[in-house]
């Protein structure tokens, strides 16, 4: 079985604005944000991974041409939904680790993530299914979306600079990644709204969002060939970061006027997102296996049932503002406490529940 030493850092880790980078293939996201300068606005800059390049660069599969489940009891189109609760996973326990990375410098920090969590709604074909993933984690748009002070969306790169070379993952055509594009927007802009319109101000918690709000989606669009130097790729390119630099020092700085507010009324901030971390390497050994076993009889419903219980111990961090020791199905949740007095480390356990990870080929 699978070792697991799954950390939760203390909930008051402390603030660090976060936003999102995400946009259609080839928008330029994960170039754009190793181009971006070590610090914004006297913030240091922390980078979150793309969740799905990570899966598949440690050799994680795809479930899109996976048997058909023995057991009967998931449809592909089930199979599919569980594994990207897993990805979603995956991109929460990578942002958690980033936020504890920032509580540990000395300075101010800002996390920039490439894809949050509500791009996996772009790979859904209906409003039904996102809503079936979301009951598989869980999780409530509010939740996802409470991850994240803004979001910004990148353009696709003109036609003539499209390629998929550059990332083993990518595989759309160029008007495939337009309508992806379009369908990533939608995603965040439309859950933004449903999320404005159902929830309350308290709801929402108004000390962690800059506007007691979820963020609506901003558009960094490609420079004019005018504004790089003659349209050349390389000057196009460092155009559009240059827009993306001055967008999120807009954000940041909307934030830093809208924090210091915030703390003031509410003494400190207790809704930010609990720091529970799962190993990256358990994840994508689970979220493997659910996208290749051909039988998912005793994997496919423990793993609905952890994903729930590893929530649930989320949840339970974020409205108590402190961290606690959880048991989850087979999992002791340990509580890894640093101060100047004393270090307590997270406890160990074996997972009957999470797959043992198998050596394999990408396919």
């Amino acid at each position: 079985m699978l070792k697991l030493l799954v950390l939760s850092l203390p909930a008051t880790l402390g603030f660090s604005p976060t936003f999102v980078l995400t946009g259609g293939p080839c928008s330029g996201k994960s170039s754009a944000i190793s181009e971006l300068p070590k610090t914004l606005l006297g913030h240091e800059v922390v980078r979150v991974p793309e969740a799905a390049t990570l899966y598949f660069s440690r050799g994680g599969r795809f479930p899109f041409s996976a048997p058909q489940d023995a057991s009967g009891l998931f449809s592909p189109l089930q199979r599919n939904l569980l594994w990207e609760s897993w990805l979603i996973e995956l991109k929460m326990s990578l942002e958690n680790h980033a936020r504890s990375q920032a509580a540990r410098v000395a300075s101010k920090s800002v996390i920039i993530c490439d894809r949050g969590t509500l791009d996996s709604r772009a790979y859904l074909s209906s409003d039904e299914e996102w809503a079936d993933l979301l009951k598989l984690g869980g999780w409530s748009e509010a939740e996802l979306l409470g991850r994240y002070h803004g979001v910004v969306c990148l353009e696709v790169a003109p036609e003539q600079y499209y390629t998929n070379e550059n990332n083993e993952a990518r595989h759309e055509s160029y008007s495939e990644a337009l309508d992806v594009h379009a369908r990533t927007w939608d995603a965040w802009a439309r859950s933004a709204e449903r999320v404005r319109s159902t929830q309350s101000r308290r709801d929402f918690r108004a000390e962690f969002l800059p506007a007691a709000s979820p963020p609506l989606p901003v558009l960094v669009a490609n420079p004019e060939p005018q504004d790089a130097a003659g349209g050349a790729k390389g000057a196009a390119f460092s155009a559009k970061v240059d827009r993306l630099q001055a967008c999120l020092e807009g954000m940041i700085a909307q934030y830093e006027e809208a924090g210091a507010e915030a703390r003031s009324n509410h003494g400190r901030a207790l809704s930010e997102p609990a720091a529970l971390t799962l190993p990256v390497s358990a994840i994508i050994a689970q979220a493997d296996a659910i996208a290749s076993r051909p039988d998912l009889t005793v994997l496919g419903p423990a793993s609905v049932k952890l994903l729930k219980e590893i929530q649930r111990a989320r949840r339970h961090e974020a409205e108590q503002g402190v961290a606690t020791s959880q048991r989850l199905p087979g999992i002791r949740i340990g509580t890894r406490m640093k101060s100047k007095r004393h270090s307590k480390k997270g406890a160990r356990s074996y997972s009957p529940f999470l797959a043992r990870p198998q050596p394999h080929s990408k396919s």
